[in-house]
């Protein structure tokens, strides 16, 4: 030792430099291996990833037609669906229909008989009522026309030309004769004029009736 300074120490510090120099080389290619093993770990853990994910792409990508497919599918068979449900509801609508229609036939069919008895029996009635009403208006047609030819061949020779053409005119002669209404041939806005006819065609036979009886 010189004046505190070790000798020996500073010479086994120094071998110990001296291997460590020599040893660099070997921890350097150590160094180098192991970043290459990281390096190759990394990237086969990166390329492991990527063709997982490029996969995952591809599938969807492939996929895409399927998906594209099913949802035309879909719409097609939703619009046969619609198309098979109006269907549906209109058969639906029929039977109703045809339920009360049927109903409604029991009973008309019910009494459908007793209905052709009372309308032979109205018009049994009305065709009497009228052949009786026609004798009576040719009865009194006749009654009048000689009434007038009487009148006329006692008087008229002795009336001037002015009145005696007043007197040239013949009673008139009412004719009754019936009319046929079909009522499928009119529609419910047509009901009241309908109803109106008849009204005027009765009114116009009692006027006549009536000056009938005045004459």
């Amino acid at each position: 030792m010189i004046h505190g300074y070790n000798l020996e120490e500073e010479k086994k510090s120094y071998q110990l430099n001296d291997v460590n120099f020599h040893s660099l080389p070997a921890q350097i290619e150590e160094l180098e291996h192991i970043d290459d093993t990281i390096c190759n770990y990394l990237f086969n853990s990166y390329m492991d990833i990527y063709q997982e994910k490029k996969k995952a792409l591809l599938s969807l990508v492939n996929f895409a037609p399927t998906v594209q497919s099913a949802i035309s599918k879909v719409s097609n068979y939703w619009k046969y669906f619609e198309s098979e449900r109006n269907e549906i509801e209109i058969i639906y609508m029929d039977i109703e229909k045809l339920t009360i229609w049927y109903e409604n036939f029991r009973t008309a069919y019910d009494k459908f008989e007793a209905e052709l008895y009372f309308r032979r029996d109205y018009e049994i009635g009305v065709n009497e009522e009228v052949r009786a009403f026609s004798e009576r208006l040719n009865e009194r047609y006749g009654q009048e026309f000689s009434r007038r030819i009487t009148f006329n061949e006692e008087n008229a020779k002795y009336l001037p030309e002015n009145l005696k053409i007043l007197l040239d005119e013949p009673p008139i002669r009412y004719i009754v004769y019936p009319q046929m209404l079909n009522f499928s041939s009119y529609s419910k806005k047509k009901e009241q004029p309908m109803e109106r006819s008849k009204s005027n065609v009765d009114s116009t036979l009692v006027q006549k009736f009536t000056s009938d009886e005045a004459c």
